[in-house]
């Protein structure tokens, strides 16, 4: 796969390699991914209790 990044997001990705954050840009990218999937079936999981709570 091959992505386009914004130059500023790029470097960021970089720096996170070179601080031994990530041990790859790859790696890097894989984690963030993998958050916002989290991050997404949480959000996901709540919003039948946002209902319930809309009509208690």
């Amino acid at each position: 796969m091959t992505i386009t990044l914004a130059r500023e997001q790029q470097e960021w990705l970089e720096s996170q390699v070179k601080a031994g954050v990530y041990s790859s840009v790859d790696e890097a990218v894989a984690d963030i991914v993998s958050q916002r999937m989290r991050f997404e079936q949480l959000v996901q999981a709540e919003q039948p209790f946002d209902k319930l709570e809309r009509l208690g």
